[in-house]
């Protein structure tokens, strides 16, 4: 390998101070740019951490091509479609995970049915209230219970690969949610039935 001439170190220093440069202004867009973007990933995810992870993706692709960016006007917009990408990248690995099959699961014959849980809450006399308390207890509980909740018991859907489809969630995560939910109805009704 042939020594550098002076005017290919003087090259190299001037890349080298170009890209110091560079990498401080893009850095600065990032902490300006960032919880914003973390909000705008965490809402299109409905996750904290993979709003994180898609932020962090993001940036990461911004920076490997900052240099195609014509306009500066539009790296706002420019940013954000990348960080949509990003996130749809996220949810294409979220339904393409493996799915756990409900047997892989702790048996959920210990937990009373919440069927015969509604259907003898119905049949009892204070039924208005049972549902009432159902109901106080699933608004204190996360959106994501209120959405299993409501396709389950009000309306009908029982099939937990379709309540998946339709929240765009694992079919693990719905099992798992709804095995804590079968097991307040139950309790709630058990609950009245003893009061009574």
């Amino acid at each position: 390998m042939e020594p550098m001439q002076d005017e290919d170190v003087d090259l190299a220093r001037r890349a080298v101070e170009a890209w110091k440069h560079y990498e401080k202004a893009f850095d600065t867009l990032c902490v300006h740019y960032r919880e914003r973007l973390i909000g705008y990933c965490r809402r299109l995810l409905n996750s904290q951490e993979d709003g994180e992870d898609a932020t962090q993706n993001a940036f990461q692709r911004a920076l490997r091509s900052f240099a195609t960016l014509d306009k500066p006007e539009a790296f706002r917009g420019w940013l954000y479609q990348i960080a949509k990408n990003c996130c749809m990248d996220i949810l294409d690995k979220r339904r393409k995970s493996p799915i756990l099959l409900q047997s892989e699961f702790e048996p959920l014959a210990d937990i009373p049915n919440p069927e015969d849980a509604i259907r003898d809450l119905q049949d009892d006399a204070a039924s208005r209230e049972a549902v009432r308390a159902a109901n106080q207890a699933i608004a204190a509980r996360d959106e994501l219970d209120q959405a299993i909740y409501k396709l389950m018991y009000v309306e009908g859907v029982d099939n937990v690969a379709e309540i998946s489809r339709r929240l765009e969630r694992p079919e693990n995560t719905i099992w798992s949610r709804l095995k804590n939910i079968r097991a307040m109805v139950a309790e709630i009704g058990l609950r009245l039935k003893n009061s009574a």
